[in-house]
């Protein structure tokens, strides 16, 4: 069916790309691994970047559906331990596919805004939104915290969303380097750590 070979070349593009990365996937080999034919690629797909559009499109929605809903989305945890819930999952994620792939794959929007913020401008934006909307996410979470009076009402949510989310790229891109999920684990504490440094200090 049209629909399976389109959601084929989707997972293959997931796959790939972020294991190896954009430039490093062609055409012909996503076809190939998707088991589809190169005439249906572009049925679907203006150009590699089009798919990998829409593969960054899915993956956020897939994030979205799994590790947020049971993490940073979900109402009924507390801030500081929805960002350690979402520590731990991703931690385990992470390993699983160490395990199948022998490899640390990072982030995958943290992947491609390192590739290429400054090659593909289409896809450094879209990157963009993404994380933007992450940090959205995160901010709301905080804003919880805000209200049940887990966090000081002086928090400034946003700034610290926006610290957290580049802390989370920044622990995800060291577990790849070092190839090692474990430390992922310890994000809610050093989140926590952050949203003290983040409220002013009454004393000055």
């Amino acid at each position: 069916m049209a629909v399976d070979s389109r959601e084929r070349l989707l997972e293959a593009a997931s796959e790939l790309m972020h294991l190896r990365g954009y430039e490093a996937v062609g055409v012909a080999e996503l076809c190939a691994h998707a088991r589809v034919k190169r005439g249906s690629f572009y049925h679907f797909f203006d150009s590699k970047q089009s798919l990998a559009l829409a593969m960054l499109d899915a993956s956020w929605r897939d994030v979205e559906r799994t590790l947020f809903a049971e993490s940073i989305n979900d109402p009924a945890l507390g801030a500081i331990e929805a960002i350690t819930r979402y520590g731990n999952l991703l931690a385990e994620h992470q390993q699983r596919v160490l395990e199948r792939c022998s490899m640390m794959p990072g982030c995958r929007f943290g992947n491609f805004a390192g590739e290429l913020a400054t090659r593909d401008d289409v896809i450094r934006r879209r990157v963009v939104e993404i994380l933007h909307e992450m940090i959205d996410r995160v901010e709301r979470c905080l804003l919880r915290g805000i209200e049940r009076g887990e966090l000081p009402v002086d928090t400034d949510a946003r700034r610290s969303a926006r610290s957290i989310v580049a802390h989370m790229e920044g622990m995800m891109l060291l577990a790849k380097a070092e190839g090692d999920p474990t430390p992922l684990r310890a994000l809610g504490g050093t989140a926590g750590a952050l949203l003290r440094c983040s409220v002013p200090d009454p004393s000055r």
